[in-house]
């Protein structure tokens, strides 16, 4: 009786790590792109750039890097400047928001 106690107890441990572990894993990717709105960064495609890098080129668009964003794309939320762009292999980069802040 004190075997299967003893094995019943080893696998809740098991199971009770491996509950923690991903709680913590799903924190820790949450965390990472904490403050981007999910409808532009749902799979993790924003980080911050250079100002300097983006342009405006008169006729509703800006771009980085020869990626264009139509101006409804622009979002003004937060401080400086990130793009939001997915890239998959064999396909051409696909432009969901560009944050330029203070700009409106």
């Amino acid at each position: 009786m004190r075997i299967d106690t003893l094995r019943a107890l080893t696998g809740w441990t098991i199971i009770s790590f491996w509950i923690v572990f991903f709680t913590w894993l799903l924190v820790s990717c949450a965390s990472a792109h904490d403050g981007y709105p999910y409808d532009c960064c749902g799979d993790k495609d924003c980080h911050p750039v250079a100002c300097s890098e983006i342009t405006y080129n008169g006729n509703g668009y800006y771009i980085w890097n020869d990626i264009y964003f139509n101006a409804k794309l622009l979002r003004t939320e937060m401080p400086g400047c990130h793009v939001c762009v997915l890239v998959e292999p064999g396909k051409l980069p696909q432009p969901y928001c560009i944050f330029i802040g203070g700009q409106s």
